[in-house]
């Protein structure tokens, strides 16, 4: 299967797989197969025709995401776009990604039913990318604002979180955006429902009547120099968080004689069950 693909002179692979009720319908589906060849819109079949086939198809499709984390993206983007406006977006980013420098590349593949994209920028063949950090802004201006020009969203399957919640800001219509403020306002006025998530914090601290006083930190390093600041009785703290995640907070803050002996409450949901009874 694979020796087949590298064959094909394509750029673009689509990878579909279909049920049948009745043969009549599947022998519709090869005519239409063969015309779309015999009419050059497509260059080639690869029929997944059998268990073992349709396996090592859908692995190279689901290794695409691993193959990337080991490469090392200088900017990573999941981004939706309308179906009749992916072709304009790919074509107008990778023209204005060449001009930055004509050697980076581009993985680009997502989910045509949905009009999801990942798109993603990566070095030169055998460079890294920390030695491109300094053009990653202008790289995600790039992509975000043809995106938004071309009636998409700069966040889709994975959502904003915390690392996209500056493009939000940016990016999000100005009237929808305020509509999402007074709602988390209105059902979470203390804001202690994931703070610092999809919308950003107003205040470092928030004053809870006057028994309670909370302390708020977007991520690790802020959380760990409000904790020697203010000392609490108690932290709560997340592990999937941006630039240094829970654990590694966890470690600093009982490294630290200050605020060692300070009660930590890991809370969040990730599976790895040893580590919950650690």
């Amino acid at each position: 299967v694979k020796s087949t693909l590298q064959k094909c002179a394509s750029e673009w692979h689509v990878l579909m797989e279909l049920g049948f009720n009745n043969n009549s319908v599947e022998q519709d589906v090869y005519e239409a197969l063969d015309e779309f060849c015999n009419k050059n819109i497509i260059s080639n079949v690869v029929l997944g025709d059998t268990e073992t086939k349709a396996r090592k198809l859908w692995k190279m499709r689901e290794d695409i995401p691993e193959a990337n984390r080991k490469i090392g993206a200088i900017t990573s983007h999941d981004i939706a776009l309308p179906l009749e406006n992916m072709e304009s977006f790919i074509n107008k980013s990778l023209v204005e990604i060449a001009e930055i420098n004509k050697f980076l590349r581009v993985n680009c593949f997502g989910h045509m039913g949905d009009g999801n994209l990942h798109f993603n920028v990566f070095p030169p063949r055998e460079e890294k990318n920390s030695s491109y950090v300094r053009i990653k802004s202008k790289l995600t201006n790039i992509i975000n604002k043809n995106c938004k020009s071309l009636e998409g969203s700069f966040s889709a399957e994975h959502g904003v979180g915390r690392l996209k919640v500056t493009d939000l800001e940016q990016y999000c219509d100005p009237g929808r955006f305020n509509v999402m403020r007074q709602i988390k306002k209105a059902i979470d006025p203390f804001t202690i429902l994931n703070p610092g998530v999809i919308l950003r914090q107003d205040n470092q601290d928030i004053q809870i009547k006057d028994y309670l006083y909370v302390g708020i930190a977007n991520n690790g390093k802020e959380g760990i120099e409000l904790a020697r600041k203010i000392k609490p009785n108690l932290i709560t703290l997340d592990i999937l968080m941006p630039e240094m995640d829970g654990w590694s907070v966890l470690r600093t803050l009982k490294a630290d004689p200050e605020v060692s002996k300070i009660p930590v409450v890991m809370a969040s949901i990730l599976d790895e069950k040893n580590k919950g009874f650690s």
